[in-house]
């Protein structure tokens, strides 16, 4: 489970990462920047808030299935 989950969590980050860059060449490229920025906080903000949490790892660990 811990190595799905850590699979995921990685295939998740990349989407977001690429949705960043996308947004710095949309802003590059075009020379209108808001779009680019909307763009690129609103990727920032999808990983901050979907980060690995520590309670979760430990109950991946401990090979528990959710509640």
């Amino acid at each position: 489970m811990l190595a799905a989950y850590a699979k995921a969590t990685a295939a998740n980050f990349a989407v977001l990462e690429g949705a960043a860059f996308l947004g710095l060449a949309v802003a590059l490229l075009t020379g209108t920047a808001s779009y680019g920025i909307i763009l690129c906080l609103a990727a920032a903000f999808g990983m901050l808030t979907l980060w690995p949490r520590a309670a979760e790892v430990d109950r991946l660990l401990q090979g528990r299935a959710k509640p």
